[in-house]
């Protein structure tokens, strides 16, 4: 699955540096709102995998099955 928790956490934490010293309070509230998203996104990720892995382990991957016809 691609995207990394971790990743996004560290940009969420950029996002709040830079509100921190942002110009304007327009800047600001920008910032902060892509922090939240970052953060929102690594919260999300984390719950896909929770999820993936708990269907990889109530249903297993099948084998593949040999092409029609032949025995495997």
């Amino acid at each position: 699955m691609p995207g990394d928790p971790r990743e996004c956490r560290q940009n969420a934490r950029c996002c709040l540096e830079l509100a921190a010293a942002a110009s304007t309070p327009i800047v600001r509230d920008n910032f902060l709102s892509l922090a939240q998203t970052w953060t929102r996104l690594a919260r999300e990720l984390e719950a896909s995998k929770r999820f993936l892995e708990a269907l990889g382990e109530e249903f297993p991957a099948e084998k593949p099955s040999a092409p029609h016809g032949r025995v495997a």
